[in-house]
C-alpha cells in the first residue's frame, strides 16, 4: 500500500469563520489581571486560552510550531466521555513488558531513546491496578462531568466545530474485553439518561455491517466526533478576532522569575512579560517544567493515523475496535484511522511495519477499509503521564504559573472542560471537585 507521509509539526491549520468573543463583566475576587502568556496552541492551549479570555484577561499565546498542529491535527476527532479511561490499565503492565522486545502489539517502548523512558516506565508498571485504574476512571469521570454542555456551549456561541452526532460504538471480540468494557462505563457515565446500550453479536452487525467477528459491542449514542483540524482553526480564528495575541515560530529559552512569581518568558526572538503563565506545550511541557524548577513526567508518545480519500467502505458512525485498540472515524468523503503508542522520544519518523500492522489488525474487523482513491499517512507525539491522567493546576512552588498537560489521547474530549476548570481554579484559587484533586501537578513533586 503507498501512502503520503505527514507530520505533526509540518501542516498549517485551517481557520474556520472568524467572531468575536464577549468578555464576563463579573470577575472572581482572586482573578489574576494583567498579562496572560499561554505557553502552546495545541488543543489545550488554545482552549484555556478561549476560557481565560472570556473572563477578560489579555492573552498572548506563544508556540514553537505552527498552531492547532502536532497531536492535534492527525487524531479521529472523538468526544467520548465513555473511552476517556487511563492508559495504564490492570491488565496492561504483563503485555507491556513484553512490547518491549517486540513490535507487534498496540504499545511499543523503546527505552533506550530517551533517558527518562525508564523511570517512568517504573511509575507506569506501578499504576497498573486496579485501585489506580478505578481512582483514574473515577478523576476523567468528574472532569468530563460537563463536556457535553461545554461542546454545546461552543456550538451555541457560533464557533465551527463540525460535530457529528452519531454515537460510537465499540466492538469487542471477546467476552471477558466486552464485560471489561461495560464496567468501565458504568464509572465514566454515570448518568441514568445516558443513552448506552450493550449489544450482541447480531444486534452488533445491525448497527454496524461492515464489523466482522465480533462477539458483541457496546454503543454509546451520546458520544461525538468532529475533524479535528477543523475545530483547531475555528478555535484559533475566534481567539485572534477576539484580540488574543498570537506568536508562533518560537521557542521558548527561558522563564524569568523573582521568587516564586514568573515575571516573563523569553523566547529565541522575544521577550513577553507575565503576571500569568499557562504551560500548555504538549509532549514537550516537562522540559520546560525543569526550567521552572518543577518535576513533570511527561514523555511523548507517538501515534499514527491513516487517512483514505473515496473510501469504498462505507462506515455508519465511529468504530472503536477494541482488541486492536484503533479509532475509526468517518468524515464526508473520508475515512480515518487512528491507533498504537510509540514510546522513543521526540521522533516524528513514521514506521512503515507499524502502518502495515496497524492496517492488517483494522482489516481483520474491517475488510477492505484502505480501499479508495489515497491514504494518508500521519504521526504526533502526544502528552502522556505514568498514571494516564492530565495534569491541571497550579504549578509547584509558584504562584503565578499553571499546568494544562497529560491528556494522552483525551485531548479533543477534555480540551473545554481543561479549559474552564483551569480559569475556574485562576479564579477562586482552588478546584472545583474533589476528585479532581487527583490531576494536581504536586502529585509528582
Amino acid at each position: 500500500m503507498l501512502y503520503r507521509i505527514y507530520y505533526g509539526d509540518r501542516r498549517t491549520a485551517n481557520r474556520g469563520t472568524q467572531r468575536p468573543v464577549p468578555g464576563i463583566a463579573e470577575r472572581g475576587e482572586r482573578l489574576l489581571m494583567g498579562d496572560v502568556v499561554v505557553i502552546g496552541a495545541g488543543i489545550i492551549g488554545l482552549s484555556c486560552a478561549y476560557s481565560l479570555r472570556r473572563r477578560g484577561l489579555d492573552v498572548t499565546v506563544v508556540e514553537r510550531e505552527t498552531p492547532g498542529v502536532g497531536a492535534s491535527w492527525g487524531n479521529t476527532g472523538w468526544i467520548t466521555r465513555g473511552l476517556s479511561t487511563p492508559l495504564p490499565g490492570p491488565d496492561v503492565r504483563r503485555a507491556s513488558i513484553g512490547w518491549l522486545v517486540r513490535r507487534s502489539g498496540p504499545l511499543t517502548i523503546r527505552p533506550w531513546r530517551d533517558l527518562r523512558i525508564p523511570s517512568w516506565l517504573w511509575r507506569f508498571w506501578g499504576k497498573c491496578n486496579e485501585r489506580d485504574y478505578a481512582a483514574g476512571l473515577s478523576a476523567l469521570a468528574a472532569l468530563n462531568e460537563r463536556t457535553g454542555e461545554l461542546f454545546d456551549a461552543l456550538e451555541t456561541d457560533g464557533m465551527a466545530l463540525g460535530l457529528e452526532r452519531r454515537g460510537v460504538l465499540v466492538a469487542c471480540r471477546t467476552g471477558a474485553r466486552l464485560e471489561r468494557v461495560r464496567g468501565d462505563l458504568e464509572v465514566a457515565v454515570a448518568d441514568p439518561d445516558a443513552d448506552v446500550s450493550v449489544l450482541g453479536r447480531e444486534a452488533v452487525r445491525e448497527t454496524e455491517p461492515a464489523l466482522r467477528d465480533v462477539v458483541g459491542g457496546v454503543l454509546i449514542e451520546s458520544d461525538r466526533h468532529l475533524r479535528p483540524e477543523t475545530w483547531g482553526g475555528s478555535l484559533l480564528a475566534d481567539l485572534q478576532s477576539a484580540g488574543v495575541q498570537t506568536e508562533f515560530g518560537e521557542e521558548i529559552l527561558e522563564l524569568e522569575r523573582e521568587g516564586c512569581r514568573v515575571t516573563g518568558v523569553v523566547g529565541r526572538r522575544n521577550r513577553w512579560p507575565s503576571d500569568l503563565v499557562v504551560l500548555a506545550a504538549g509532549a514537550w511541557s516537562g522540559r520546560l517544567a525543569r526550567r521552572m524548577g518543577f518535576a513533570l513526567p511527561v514523555l511523548a508518545g507517538k501515534g499514527y493515523s491513516m487517512t483514505v480519500a473515496g473510501p469504498r467502505l462505507s462506515v455508519r458512525r465511529p468504530v472503536y475496535l477494541s482488541e486492536a485498540k484503533i479509532a475509526v472515524s468517518p468524515y464526508p468523503g473520508t475515512l480515518r484511522l487512528s491507533g498504537t503508542m510509540e514510546i522513543s522520544g521526540f521522533d516524528l519518523g513514521i514506521d512503515r511495519r507499524r502502518l502495515a500492522r496497524m492496517q492488517s489488525a483494522a482489516d481483520s474487523f474491517l475488510p477492505g477499509w484502505s480501499r479508495g482513491r489515497e491514504c494518508d499517512a500521519w504521526a504526533g507525539l502526544r502528552p502522556i503521564t505514568p498514571d494516564g491522567l492530565p495534569v491541571i493546576g497550579r504549578a509547584p512552588g509558584l504562584d503565578n504559573a499553571y499546568v494544562a498537560t497529560g491528556h494522552g489521547m483525551l485531548g479533543m474530549t477534555l480540551a473545554p472542560a481543561t479549559g474552564e476548570v483551569l480559569a475556574t481554579m485562576i479564579e477562586g484559587g482552588r478546584t472545583i471537585d474533589k476528585a479532581l484533586e487527583r490531576l494536581d501537578p504536586v502529585r509528582f513533586n
